[in-house]
């Protein structure tokens, strides 16, 4: 994101900084402005089954599943929930052009 001028704030459990962003460690974090923002899920589907419901509390609509993160219970569920989607698609990164 950051490659193309755009904003990110990471979330992750785990780390406490990364691309030299400091991350949150949940989209709860990002206070009651999260539903302006959209989200790009880089989590095995079990955890990406478990963000979904997050996901809808905090009104984030805007949600892209990156190759790997989804599963048939995945789009079953983001689908009762009425999510914005993107999903089986090419790889958020790549299209971006990002460069490691």
């Amino acid at each position: 994101y950051m490659q193309h001028g755009l904003s990110a704030v990471p979330v992750s459990v785990s780390q406490k900084v990364i691309e030299g962003l400091p991350c949150v460690s949940s989209l709860k974090d990002l206070g009651r402005d999260a539903c302006d923002y959209g989200v790009s899920v880089i989590t095995p589907p079990k955890v990406t089954l478990q963000l979904l419901d997050v996901i809808s509390e905090l009104k984030i609509q805007r949600l892209w599943l990156q190759p790997g993160s989804e599963s048939q219970e995945v789009l079953q569920r983001a689908a009762e929930l009425e999510l914005g989607l993107i999903h089986s698609g090419p790889c958020l990164l790549v299209e971006l052009g990002f460069n490691p």
